[in-house]
């Protein structure tokens, strides 16, 4: 027997002008999108009490300054005469991890600092909790001021921090930083009211200049192994995961070819579903 799946997917190019594109949290009210930068160097610094150089040092100075910098997607970060990192767009994964092994492309054994930066945008002024988790340590920049930083050796899992802040009405620039000095390396940022709920009322917003609302940006697709025994026949399911800018209106063209020479064989769908996070 021989299977053959063939997904078509035609995305069509555009001329797009950067503007800032906004997308909800995830259910679980974690920042879906950020624009990232690094890895920048994090060696201890000798005859200092700066183990991990990198976490204090401000590597966006040409940008204004930590304090003061806002990212867009392509923005340029000058570290010396020959030397420049760029912003870039990635999404967190469905529970809200960035993992910035996979995203930086970087050993897990070398020590680092990334920049991941949004605007939080909210339909009204409010008093809500950033819940963050992070390996390694973490500072914290909203609205240009310095609102938590906890410099700690920990895994994702270990522990979370809560800080409590407000948002204004409109945008709120959200900076984070976080050092790497081996092992795992991530963030995950949510947004909720005192008592765990998600906070209403709140997207976050890139600037873009790739247009990504709507865009499919990865998909994976796994067959389950158990045929199903139903009263129309035999079943079998495939889903498939796609991680996106947005969708409204999806179509999924499969094709199937197969070979039973020896078999009288019915091919057919029963039901495709799609569910939106």
């Amino acid at each position: 027997m021989n299977r053959t799946f063939l997904i078509i997917l035609l995305l069509s190019s555009l001329t797009f002008a950067a503007e800032t594109n906004y997308f909800p949290l995830h259910e679980n009210a974690t920042v879906a999108a950020w624009t990232v930068i690094g890895s920048f160097p994090n060696k201890p610094v000798p005859q200092t009490e700066e183990q991990w150089g990198g976490y204090f040092k401000d590597y966006l100075t040409s940008m204004g300054g930590e304090a003061k910098a806002v990212a867009a997607e392509g923005d340029v970060v000058t570290l010396g005469k020959n030397e420049q990192q760029r912003w870039q767009t990635v999404l967190s994964e469905p529970d809200g991890l960035l993992d910035f092994i996979d995203i930086l492309k970087v050993s897990q054994d070398a020590p680092g600092v990334v920049y991941a930066f949004c605007w939080l945008q909210s339909a009204q002024k409010q008093d809500v909790l950033l819940n963050i988790r992070s390996n390694d340590g973490v500072k914290v920049w909203l609205k240009h001021k310095l609102v938590h930083d906890h410099h700690v050796g920990r895994s994702i899992e270990s522990e979370e921090d809560r800080v409590k802040v407000t948002l204004r009405q409109g945008d709120n620039p959200l900076l984070v930083k976080v050092d790497q000095r081996g092992g795992g390396w991530g963030l995950v940022v949510s947004v909720t009211q005192e008592n765990g709920a998600p906070a209403g009322g709140i997207e976050t917003g890139l600037v873009l200049d790739q247009q990504i609302k709507g865009k499919i940006i990865s998909a994976s697709f796994k067959v389950q192994p158990l045929v199903l025994k139903t009263v129309n026949g035999d079943k079998q399911i495939l889903s498939v995961n796609i991680a996106s800018g947005g969708i409204k209106n999806l179509v999924c063209k499969i094709n199937k070819t197969l070979e039973f020479p020896d078999h009288d064989t019915k091919i057919g769908f029963s039901k495709i579903a799609i569910n939106k996070p």
